[in-house]
Parts: structure tokens; C-alpha cells; sequence
């Protein structure tokens, strides 16, 4: 999708000197007595103009644009020039507003705006805003749409009017929206409490307290039932539900479906066809679904970047479960022979993922997905372990105080008295680190001694795990990690799936 959105707000850029298309003075190219000191603006090239300023004790600076001959097209009475397309330039001229204007001074629309934004660079218009009253805050800006050469397209008198993609706008007042056409006028009369463009002449809607879809003849295309209508792409929508009641209230019901970034976090996703079918279920923290109908289902690791969380700025850090197109969801192929859809036969891990699923090691992580890219706890590489060796029954009573849950008990137990963990209390969902993760093989094993060192850079010869390590190269149970200044063991990595399946298969294969 292509889009142009120019924002000109005449405050801002009073207040802070910031608007575009004005640089400051120590980006001057030369002075010229003929207009004053000339300096840099981002239609030069595309009009021939060239911008000038001159500096005035009561006013400050004010600015003017000259051809290249050196006369004067627009004296110094401007505090902003945009270049908008072809000849079009937006102006805002002191005391007065934001206009537009050619580049050989004609006025096409007055400088009575607020604001001025060019939508739509394949077929641009503008989008004009105009403080409704004298008393009037941004907040208050209403909108209308006129067309390159300054006819009127919409009245100024909507509180909404978002530019989008294919000729659609949304419009709106009263908290009420519609959709405008380029070329048609109107086509969906303010009616819903929310809407947004998916693409493809469909839109998502709000009404009363559920998104659904519609077309541009304000059909229904998908039912009203979800709280959030996020993508489409060939016949599928990708929705989503929230899991917190509170956060429901707060978006739907009291803000009209107006997402800030961190609603999202309280959302589960997954995609339906219009019918409302699912074809992958509603569980997951993230899903991307693009235009070629490719996507990306996600879980969140835990953890936020920068280590912040939520709305003081920090983002969720999210990893891929499952890599699909619409047309695999819809017709799947049989999975292979270990049953999971994200474990093709060309995988580096394939083999180890079959063994693993042969064995009982592992069934998988839900709906027909191994996970190879999820990171593991302390309790699930573990309890792979535990499996490996064919499930024994530990001799000991549960040294810990915590609980445990079931599915990891007997597990935590066992390698408490093979002498793999220590303590009373037994943090199950502790990151497992590949130097951890080969200690464990390396003392269920035994602690068989290495006839050499491991040979890493990053393997100290007095780490707790050095033996361990050592042990794992000369058994092939690793052979390290590739870098660009070579190879290491990478010891403080955490262990995926793909990594723990591969080391045990290499530890324990006949």
C-alpha cells in the first residue's frame, strides 16, 4: 500500500520552530540581497523555487520563495512552505492561516486553514481542518476534503476524517462513522461507533459492543461478535478477544473501539473465515496477517524491551509459533511423520523432533505445533530429560516447599536426587541456559570424565559446567554456535525447543 500523509499543524509549529519544510538558518546555502539569506526547503528541485528568509526583530523569522532568476513569487511573509505535488505548494502565511498556492502564486484555496494534509498520493486531495469556534482547541478541528485545484470534495464539518488506502476515507461526528469514496461521494453514512479499512474493499465496524466486517455496500461480511477486527486477507479475518473484562470496558464500551498500543496486550488472536469458522484458534498473543495472505502467529516470551513494562514504554517481545498462508490453514497437508505442522522435513531438527515424538519425549505444544523457537524452563528440559530416561520413579519424598505442578513433579524430584538441582524451593519457570541444559544430560549420564578440554572461548576451564561442556563436544552432543569471529558454546543462551530435542537425541540415540 502506498500512502501520503502531510500534517501541518500551525500551533506546533509556531511554538516549537519544528514545522516541515523549514530549516533552520544554519542549513543556509548562500545570502542573496535579492531576497535575503537563501536556505533549503523540499520543493526547490520539483518547483524551481528557491526559499528565503529574513529575520525580524518583532516577528522573527519570516520566509519567501524566488524563482531561480532571482525575482521575488512570494515576498517574506510566510512562516511555512510544503511542497505538496506537481505545482501544488501549502502555505502558511503569519497572522492569517494555512493555504494553498502554486508555484506561480496562485491562491487555490485561502489561507484560512488550520490545517492541510494531502491524502492519497496516486489521486491527491486535500484534507482541510478549521477550528469550529474562536475558542476552539486542536482537539476540536473539524475536516472537509477538497479536491488538487481547491473545489470542494466535503463540507468542513466532520470531527473525523482519516485517510486510508484504495480512494477510502472514514468520516464521522457525534462519535458516529461512515466512509467516504473518492469518485462515489458517501457510500456508508455515519452509522457505526468505529471503523477502519482492511483492504480489499472491506471494512472492520464497531456496533454496539462487537466488531464485525462490511463491504462498501455496507453488506455484512463477517458477524458482529468479536472485539477486535484487526486483517484481512483472502477470505479470512484475523480477530481478536479480550481476556480482561476491564480492558474490554475501557476500549469498547466506554472508548468507542479506540485501541491505545498497550489494549492490544490484553487480547488473544487467531483467524476465522467469514463464517466465522475457525481456522486457527483464538490463542495466541500476536498474529501478523499481510496482503499475500502469509502470517506469523506469536506467543509473548515474558519479558518487555528495555526491560519496561506496558504503557511507561516498553514493548512486548514476542516469538514466532507458527509461520502459515491462508491456503495451508485452509488445506492442509497431512503433517509428517512427527505430526507437527512447523517441523518440515527440511528442518536442521527434523530428525531429532521425530526421535523425540517416537520416544514419548514430547507430544508437542498444542494443535498440531512442535514450537521449535519457544524457549524452555528449567521444569520442561527437565522433564525431557526425565522421559529420556524411560520416567523413573524417584526414591525420595518431595524435598520442596513450593508447588509444583504435577506435569513437572515427578521430574524435579528425580533430577533433586540424581544431584542435578539443590534447595527446598524449585523455580519452574526459569529460563533454561544451554550451559544448564547440558549439565543436567551430563550428571543423568553420570558425570562421565572428558579426556580433553572443551575448547570454547567462553568456557572458562573453572565453570561449574567446564566438565560438562567438555564431555558434550568429545560425545558430539554439541559441536558450539557459529559466530561471525568464530565458534563458542554460548553458555548464558537460552534453549529452545529445537536445541534441547537435538542435544538429547545426540546424548541417547542407539
Amino acid at each position: 500500500m502506498k500512502r501520503k500523509l502531510f500534517s501541518f499543524a500551525m500551533a506546533l509549529a509556531v511554538l516549537a520552530g519544528l514545522c516541515a519544510g523549514i530549516p533552520s538558518t544554519a542549513n543556509a546555502a548562500s545570502t542573496n540581497s535579492a531576497g535575503g539569506e537563501e536556505v533549503s526547503w523540499s520543493g526547490q528541485s520539483e518547483t524551481g523555487l528557491v526559499m528565503f528568509v529574513e529575520h525580524t526583530p518583532s516577528s522573527g523569522d519570516l520566509y519567501g520563495l524566488k524563482d531561480a532568476n532571482g525575482t521575488v513569487v512570494f515576498p517574506a511573509e510566510y512562516w511555512m512552505f510544503q511542497y505538496a505535488g506537481g505545482d501544488r505548494i501549502i502555505a502558511g502565511r503569519r497572522e492569517e492561516g494555512v493555504g494553498i498556492v502554486t508555484a506561480g502564486g496562485a491562491v487555490i484555496y485561502p489561507y484560512t486553514a488550520a490545517e492541510i494534509n494531502v491524502c492519497n498520493e496516486e489521486d491527491p486531495v486535500f484534507r482541510i481542518a478549521k477550528m469550529p469556534y474562536e475558542t476552539a482547541s486542536w482537539m476540536d478541528l473539524i475536516y472537509g476534503l477538497y479536491d488538487w485545484d481547491g473545489k470542494e470534495l466535503l463540507p468542513i464539518q466532520y470531527d473525523t476524517l482519516r485517510y486510508y488506502d484504495d480512494g477510502y476515507f472514514v468520516l464521522g461526528n457525534d462519535g458516529l462513522r461512515g466512509v467516504y469514496k473518492q469518485g462515489a461521494g458517501t457510500i456508508i453514512q455515519p452509522q457505526y461507533r468505529n471503523m477502519a479499512y482492511l483492504g480489499q474493499d472491506l471494512f472492520s465496524a464497531l456496533k454496539g459492543e462487537k466488531f464485525g466486517a462490511v463491504n462498501a455496500e455496507n453488506q455484512q461480511i463477517l458477524s458482529f461478535a468479536y472485539d477486535c477486527v484487526d486483517a484481512y486477507a483472502e477470505g479470512c479475518f484475523c480477530v481478536g478477544q479480550f481476556t480482561n473484562e476491564e480492558a474490554r470496558q475501557h476500549v469498547i464500551v466506554k472508548n468507542s473501539g479506540q485501541f491505545q498500543s498497550w489494549d492490544y496486550e490484553e487480547l488473544i488472536y487467531g483467524i476465522v473465515d467469514s463464517s466465522g469458522n475457525e481456522v486457527l484458534p483464538l490463542k495466541y498473543d500476536l498474529i501478523h496477517l499481510y496482503e499475500d495472505g502469509s502470517g506469523r502467529a506469536c506467543k509473548w516470551d515474558g519479558t518487555y524491551s528495555g526491560g519496561i513494562a506496558g504503557a511507561s514504554g516498553g514493548s512486548r517481545n514476542y516469538y514466532d509459533v507458527l509461520r502459515f498462508t491462508i491456503d495451508e490453514l485452509l488445506h492442509p497437508a497431512p503433517p509428517n511423520a512427527t505430526g507437527f505442522y512447523d517441523v518440515p522435513e527440511t528442518s536442521w531438527f527434523y530428525r531429532d523432533a521425530l526421535w523425540a515424538v517416537e520416544k514419548g519425549i514430547t507430544t508437542g505444544d498444542g494443535a498440531g505445533t512442535f514450537s521449535p523457537n519457544k524457549n524452555c524452563t528449567n521444569a520442561q528440559i527437565l522433564t525431557f530429560l526425565w522421559r529420556t530416561c524411560g520416567r523413573p520413579e524417584p526414591s525420595i519424598a518431595n524435598p520442596f516447599t513450593n508447588t509444583i505442578p504435577e506435569a513437572y513433579a515427578k521430574a524435579a524430584v528425580w533430577a533433586y536426587e540424581k544431584g542435578m538441582i539443590s534447595g527446598t524451593t524449585f523455580d519452574v519457570d526459569k529460563p533454561c541456559t544451554r550451559a544448564m541444559t547440558v549439565e543436567y544430560i551430563w550428571r543423568a549420564a553420570g558425570c562421565p570424565t572428558a579426556a580433553s578440554a572443551a575448547g570454547f572461548p567462553d568456557v572458562p576451564a573453572g565453570a561449574s559446567y567446564a566438565q560438562a561442556v567438555a564431555w558434550a563436544v568429545s560425545s558430539g552432543v554439541t559441536t558450539g554456535v557459529k559466530k561471525e569471529t568464530g565458534t563458542i558454546f554460548d553458555p548464558d543462551g537460552v534453549c529452545n525447543r529445537s536445541q534441547i530435542v537435538t542435544f538429547l537425541h545426540r546424548a541417547y540415540a542407539e
